[in-house]
């Protein structure tokens, strides 16, 4: 998810089947995950962050879009890669550019995706190979409706 750059650079975001900027359900713009343009943005932004003296660089909505009516995205451009293996692609891109200034690298993931393909191509299996640490996010709000057998998870948070 990022608003800003898939606004100003409408050719690295994600776009809806009719021509337009897709935006999700907050309303707010995605770049396109398979575009390597923006693998290189995000890890020069990485870089800076690194040279300033963060020991730490932690990637959060590494992952494909899920909120809104992704029936209508299209992706530009060609992509070879299935979901699945396109964030760990990049996760490691990112890794081997970061590694060697001596940082950290992070991820956060849905927790639920370590039990079942979630459709945002976040396998923590895969992504784990390439970085220091993993944070699953188990936040209740996550969870649709009878998740774990409770018909309102956020609801209930101390149930999940």
């Amino acid at each position: 998810e990022d608003p800003l750059l898939s606004a100003g650079w409408p050719s690295l975001a994600v776009m809806r089947t009719d021509g337009s900027r897709w935006l999700n359900n907050s309303g707010l713009g995605w770049t396109n995950p398979y575009d390597k343009r923006v693998w290189r943005y995000n890890v020069q932004i990485a870089t800076a962050a690194a040279k300033a003296g963060f020991d730490e660089i932690q990637f959060d909505y590494v992952r494909f879009p899920s909120d809104g009516d992704i029936s209508q995205i299209r992706y530009p451009g060609t992509h070879a890669q299935p979901m699945g293996w396109t964030i760990p692609m990049f996760v490691k891109y990112a890794a081997e550019r970061l590694h060697p200034l001596g940082v950290r690298l992070s991820t956060d993931v849905f927790g639920l995706s370590a039990t079942r393909d979630l459709g945002i191509g976040q396998f923590p299996g895969r992504i784990s190979r390439f970085v220091d640490s993993i944070y699953p996010m188990v936040y209740p709000s996550h969870y649709v409706s009878g998740e774990y057998n409770i018909v309102d998870p956020d609801s209930r948070p101390g149930t999940t």
